[in-house]
């Protein structure tokens, strides 16, 4: 089974992933930010399907974003959103990944996705 999906729109890094927050007198806790959240929800809401995929999948990602932001830092966002959605069941099941980069300018930024079943079994995956 393949999906695919494209998204257009400012990319959240996982940088803005969490903040500190005191949970009681002496403890620190770590919260996800509104800006997280409502990245994810947005992506989430936008993704449609007609199945989810049940076991081990690979995911590729085309980025499109300016030069000056990590290539990393969406990744765990997108995958999130992914679970929220139902997509997939656990962004732990995702076998293997692939992130091709393009510096965009006037294209804006935005992604593109493509899940595929992995031909990775449960056992493959296994610790």
């Amino acid at each position: 089974m393949r999906y695919d999906f494209c998204f257009k729109g400012k990319l959240i890094g996982v940088n803005k992933w969490k903040l500190p927050i005191r949970i009681g007198k002496n403890k620190l806790g770590m919260a996800l930010t509104k800006e997280y959240r409502g990245f994810v929800s947005l992506i989430a809401s936008r993704i449609s399907y007609p199945e989810p995929f049940e076991g081990a999948v690979d995911v590729e990602i085309d980025l499109y974003m300016p030069s000056v932001k990590d290539s990393d830092s969406p990744i765990k966002p997108i995958l999130d959103a992914m679970q929220k959605s139902g997509l997939i069941r656990n962004d732990n099941l995702v076998c293997d990944i692939k992130i091709n980069r393009y510096f965009s300018t006037q294209k804006g930024e935005g992604f593109s996705l493509r899940v595929t079943d992995s031909e990775k079994t449960k056992a493959d995956i296994a610790i």
